[in-house]
């Protein structure tokens, strides 16, 4: 049960839908990518008193934000069935009851640019597959 784990703060992952295109923007391909994240409030700012799922959606947006990832942020999605509307199965119905204080569940929409040449150091992949497919 990955995603309501109780030993860990947050847990978060990137996701894209299934139909994807990727625009040639002149400054690299742009695709449309959503990072998820699952939350234990009180594990976060112990100091904290109220529910602080608007402060914790700020600092999350706040690294988002700097620029330097080659991400926009287009829009922020609370709400199980809107966070994991391109999702289905059993897991997702069950984490409606599982996102009730001190749980909080939300995610960024994002638009990702990249240049598909970029060779990362460390990863083997098939250059000229990756690009065509």
């Amino acid at each position: 049960d990955v995603f309501t784990d109780d030993k860990v703060a947050v847990l978060s992952f990137f996701g894209v839908n299934e139909k994807q295109t990727a625009a040639n923007t002149g400054k690299g391909l742009t695709a449309d990518v959503h990072l998820v994240f699952y939350v234990d409030l009180t594990k976060i700012n112990q100091l904290v008193e109220h529910r602080n799922d608007e402060e914790c959606q700020k600092s999350v947006y706040n690294i988002l934000d700097i620029g330097s990832y080659g991400f926009e942020i287009v829009d922020k999605v609370t709400g199980v069935e809107n966070v994991y509307k391109e999702y289905s199965g059993k897991m997702r119905d069950a984490l409606d009851a599982r996102t009730q204080h001190p749980k909080h569940c939300f995610r960024f929409n994002l638009k990702c640019t990249y240049d598909p040449n970029t060779v990362i150091e460390g990863i083997d992949y098939d250059r000229n597959n990756f690009i065509n497919n």
